[in-house]
């Protein structure tokens, strides 16, 4: 009895600056032609216009019965993708992106010929629908904030989220093809300013404070295929680990741009701290900041701040001074391919 799958193929075609198109447009549909009379199975295509014409698409597709969404972009379109995805949907990723750090996570090749790229995971589609292939649940991130008009809003995350300097990084290089992140990166550490963020700790309900240039929120190890922010986490594992970037000189943040490539290395020099878990420590500024057994953790601000999840900004968390959010797990809530 053949398993009850619905595929569709999510199409950024401005991946890869666009050098793509005349291939989605010709000859994919060769290919999907070809699996589909192989297996039997239909897949439907849906070409992105926008976040709001994507989210709606996906709403009203899983509405019709599709649960495995296969995105062809980087990790801003699985990003987008993840926003209205039902718990325990498939998704399954093809590299076209910049850093593709998800992709990376499952093994996926990364490949310059996007036909090998689409070969490579619609024979990974008819491994899932013979049984062939091992099936994982993949933790999610979320963050929930107000807007300025007060509404509650929350975006999700696969990889990563970055508060201070990491987005200020990233909204320098929105919108460019070819994103220098390292370059981004220095300029973004040498303007930075201090900001003051507030916290729940694990085990103590007064609040700590952190003075810093910027927290990352990772359920990753490596962001963009350079910043090794997170070397002691264990991959899912119902967990984030936070990366703080410490606030220091000048030359310091010149120093931290390279050192933050080598994992341990900021954090011995004291660029960055690493809260994972810290148990037994005395001083409260020292207790953990991970999420492992809890739903959520809560923070403030005293200023307006930039936010990122997975390298996509997000403008209305900067409208207001966030003076309560929350970060949480989700644990296990999309499905996707072992990695091998």
């Amino acid at each position: 009895m053949k398993k009850s799958y619905k595929i569709v193929v999510v199409i950024n075609e401005n991946a890869r600056g666009g050098s793509t198109r005349d291939f989605l447009h010709e000859n994919l549909y060769k290919l999907i032609e070809a699996f589909q009379k192989e297996s039997g199975y239909q897949i439907a295509m849906l070409f992105s216009r926008s976040r709001e014409h994507l989210a709606k698409s996906i709403v009203s597709l899983q509405n019709q019965g599709y649960n495995v969404f296969v995105t062809y972009g980087g990790d801003g379109t699985i990003n987008d993708t993840i926003q209205e995805l039902n718990e325990g949907t498939f998704l399954i990723p093809i590299s076209a992106g910049n850093a593709n750090d998800f992709a990376a996570r499952l093994n996926i090749r990364n490949t310059d010929d996007v036909q090998v790229a689409f070969q490579d995971v619609l024979a990974m589609l008819e491994d899932l629908i013979s049984g062939r292939l091992n099936i994982i649940g993949l933790d999610i991130g979320e963050i929930q904030f107000s807007d300025a008009s007060g509404n509650l809003r929350r975006k999700r995350f696969a990889n990563n989220l970055g508060l201070g300097v990491t987005a200020q990084t990233v909204k320098q290089v929105e919108g460019q093809v070819k994103k220098n992140y390292v370059l981004s990166g220095l300029q973004a550490i040498l303007a930075a300013k201090a900001l003051k963020m507030h916290y729940l700790t694990t085990f103590s309900d007064e609040e700590s404070q952190i003075d810093c240039l910027g927290v990352e929120a990772l359920l990753c190890r490596k962001v963009g295929n350079y910043a090794f922010m997170a070397p002691f986490k264990r991959e899912n594992n119902e967990a984030l680990q936070l990366f703080v970037i410490n606030n220091m000189s000048w030359w310091f943040r010149l120093m931290f741009v390279v050192a933050v490539k080598f994992g341990t290395w900021a954090t011995k020099f004291g660029m960055g701290s690493y809260f994972h878990d810290k148990r037994g420590k005395d001083k409260q500024n020292q207790y953990s900041m991970t999420l492992e057994g809890l739903s959520s953790l809560t923070l403030r601000l005293e200023e307006l701040t930039p936010l990122h999840v997975d390298g996509n900004m997000v403008p209305e968390f900067e409208e207001l001074i966030q003076k309560k959010f929350t970060i949480r797990i989700l644990p296990k809530f999309i499905r996707t391919i072992a990695p091998c």
